[in-house]
């Protein structure tokens, strides 16, 4: 059976997302669950776009390999939406 989470979470202060946030399998396994949707509150307390996983929610830093925004959530506040069976 299948379940919508809708959750709003501190940071996680951890480094695997980081490291692999661009593995589903892997971002499913840290956070528990399957991400679909997920927005950032940056430092200035602004909240992003919503952005869905997997679909133009990449980003890359100078001299940094690619990202995507979900790495964020090592070190910001995040909305989820995401299903676990």
């Amino acid at each position: 059976m299948l379940c919508i989470i809708e959750e709003t979470k501190e940071p996680l202060n951890n480094e695997d997302i980081v490291t692999h946030c661009l593995d589903i399998d892997k971002v499913s396994k840290i956070l528990g669950y399957n991400p679909l949707f997920y927005k950032i509150q940056w430092f200035n307390g602004n909240w992003s776009e919503w952005y869905k996983y997997g679909n133009s929610d990449s980003y890359q830093k100078d001299n940094e390999p690619p990202r995507r925004y979900i790495a964020c959530f090592n070190d910001h506040r995040y909305k989820v939406v995401g299903i676990t069976e």
